[in-house]
């Protein structure tokens, strides 16, 4: 008797580490996401994702530039730039969702990219715009949102 209770205890608790992990991966995804700047929307529809090792670098065909140029200055068409980051947004965000499904709680979610700019979109920005710092910040947000997600399965 002991041993079934004790094998449904660690049953249970496997599954809540495993939801914990797949809610705090999926937060944090949808928060870099969510924070990255967008002309085309190539950088957002190209993150990697993966388990257990990089993902593989996926066919994304981005949007036209959102960047017009008026008389001898660009500016940035909201529109655009609005319909780009909708499409890559979800062309990710649906990868993410197929992934973060068959996490498990020993293993390992990676979510990056090797697109050659990314550096200058997360850290410096153009001479047009900041620095996004979208896996910076999301980093500052990581201890609060594994805190919310633990307290949402804490009791499951």
């Amino acid at each position: 008797m002991i041993e079934k209770d004790l094998n449904k205890f660690i049953k249970k608790t496997e599954n809540k580490f495993t939801n914990l992990l797949r809610n705090v991966c999926l937060e944090l995804s949808y928060k870099i996401c969510e924070r990255t700047g967008v002309d085309t929307g190539y950088l957002l529809g190209t993150y990697r994702i993966g388990i257990n090792r990089p993902g593989v670098m996926p066919s994304f065909k981005p949007g036209p530039s959102s960047w017009i140029k008026e008389g001898n200055t660009f500016v940035k068409d909201k529109s655009i730039e609005a319909k780009n980051k909708e499409r890559a947004f979800e062309f990710t965000l649906s990868r993410v969702l197929s992934t973060v499904s068959r996490l498990n709680y020993t293993d390992s979610f990676y979510f990056d990219t090797i697109v050659n700019y990314a550096d200058m979109v997360e850290y410096i920005g153009w001479n047009r715009t900041p620095p996004y710092r979208m896996f910076g910040r999301t980093i500052i947000d990581f201890q609060s949102i594994v805190i919310e997600e633990a307290n949402k399965v804490k009791n499951v």
